[in-house]
């Protein structure tokens, strides 16, 4: 082979390199920053209540409540509009599950007959509406099973963001212009049991505590802004600065590339 055709294949294979690096680490920004997006939870609180009822014919019940509210994407988007509490969860909010968890463990002694009376959940917009909405955790009243005087119960709602702004707290969800919503989450719970010496009722209650207190906030992108502002056609947030570079680097690269291998072909003749 000779020696001019050798030494012109160097700087191909390394404006291939290159091409390979940026067009790498191009498509991983957007893979990883997809995956992140995609297995984020937001707006996740866990909290504990007790309460506690007695008689003086020494029976006792006593409940801990645990709740959860979890909010996870399912679907990953490269389109960025919504917040939740701080985190960018794309323009989607129906992709946005939201799941409320309770679990109530009951122990006690001298103790029968235990259910779960009642479990709610209450909303209330404290910011950017005025709206409430209850939701029913479970099937109750519900019957727990006690050994040794020790049970358990627990139960979820779920549901997604945008119906729950939207069409429980009558939030509008497709606004056009930045807004942010507060909500805060109140639970409730009621647990009767009947004591095995008096035979008569005990009940064990959370009552309207707040476990959390969510951000929602709508931000449009700059062009977007600018934009509706003019009055003329608005851009998909995609088309951001940090997007339209990326492409422009990777097409002069791809130019480059061909510009090199042309006149590697010259010098080969």
């Amino acid at each position: 082979m000779p020696r001019s055709v050798t030494k012109n294949k160097k700087p191909i294979l390394f404006a291939l390199l290159l091409l390979a690096l940026i067009i790498g680490g191009t498509v991983s920004y957007f893979y990883f920053n997809q995956i992140k997006q995609g297995i984020q939870t937001i707006g996740e609180e866990f909290k504990e209540f007790f309460a506690v009822s007695e008689t003086k014919y020494g029976e006792k019940l006593v409940i801990r409540v645990r709740v959860g509210l979890n909010q996870q994407k399912e679907t990953a988007s490269w389109f960025a509009s919504w917040y939740i509490n701080g985190t960018d969860k794309g323009d989607d909010l129906i992709s946005v599950n939201m799941e409320i968890s309770v679990t109530v463990d009951i122990s006690g002694q001298y103790i029968t007959n235990v259910q779960i009376d009642s479990c709610t959940v209450d909303c209330q917009v404290t910011q950017g509406g005025s709206g409430s909405y209850s939701y029913p955790i479970g099937s109750t009243p519900a019957p727990v099973t006690l050994t040794d005087y020790q049970g358990s119960w627990s139960d979820f709602y779920s549901t997604d963001v945008d119906a729950h702004l939207g069409a429980d707290l009558a939030l509008d969800t497709a606004p056009t212009s930045d807004v942010t919503y507060i909500v805060e989450y109140y639970l409730s719970v009621t647990v009767s049991a009947e004591g095995e010496n008096s035979g008569n009722p005990l009940t064990a209650e959370i009552t309207s505590q707040k476990f959390a207190m969510v951000n929602y906030t709508y931000a449009l992108p700059p062009e977007e802004l600018n934009a509706e502002a003019s009055g003329s056609i608005t851009f998909t947030s995609w088309f951001t600065w940090q997007n339209i570079t990326n492409c422009v680097i990777v097409g002069l690269t791809v130019i480059v590339v061909v510009l090199i291998l042309k006149g590697g072909k010259k010098h080969e003749r």
